[in-house]
């Protein structure tokens, strides 16, 4: 894994529900910032990077400065990585990064024969359920939850905790709330009853 820096600090846009840009230390795969790098050096990204250049020069000459100048706006002295085969970055074109998404649900649906609901939001929690679990096993578990909390940008633990209930719909998601619920104390009870039974027995039999 590699430390990503996002958002403001780090000349990225994660725009928030109140419009700021929060910035924020995450992590990425080093195989997938291999395949992007590999991404940025072919032909067919430098084919859409020129037409970037393009687009943002006919918005300029057209006076359509509302293109660069919102708050999400498109920064042209950037090299955004993904950009339409039009030269719009996607992060103007949402919809289509939801239609790319649905078509990698239906295809998966396909093949694993069972439908997958859920948006593209969704592969966020995925991430906090798989690190958390990841976790668990090599720290404490309140560092756990504070590690994966600060990676997700949260700044309060019980955001966090809500991402984590998706570990009860997974289709894994047994073992994956176990965990979950272990976090928690939710089992000490049992052990506790354990012990009552335990202690009950030797009572009887003496």
């Amino acid at each position: 894994m590699l430390l990503l820096g996002v958002g403001d600090e780090y000349g990225s846009l994660t725009k928030t529900k109140g419009g700021g840009n929060k910035s924020r230390q995450t992590i990425i795969p080093t195989q997938v910032m291999q395949m992007l790098y590999d991404y940025t050096q072919s032909a067919r990204f430098k084919n859409r990077n020129e037409k970037f250049q393009i687009l943002c020069k006919s918005k300029r000459d057209a006076g359509e400065l509302a293109f660069f100048d919102s708050v999400d706006g498109v920064d042209e002295s950037k090299t955004y990585v993904f950009v339409s085969s039009t030269g719009v970055p996607f992060f103007l074109k949402l919809n289509e990064l939801n239609n790319r998404w649905n078509e990698i649900r239906y295809t998966a649906s396909d093949i694993l024969g069972c439908k997958i609901q859920g948006t593209i939001h969704n592969l966020r929690a995925t991430f906090a359920v798989a690190l958390f679990r990841a976790l668990l096993k090599v720290k404490a578990k309140d560092i756990a939850l504070a590690i994966v909390s600060t990676l997700l940008g949260h700044e309060d633990l019980n955001t966090t905790l809500m991402y984590l209930q998706i570990a009860e719909d997974g289709p894994t998601g047994d073992e994956v709330y176990e965990d979950v619920l272990d976090f928690f104390g939710v089992s000490d009870w049992l052990d506790d009853l354990d012990d009552q039974i335990v202690l009950r027995n030797k009572a009887s039999i003496t």
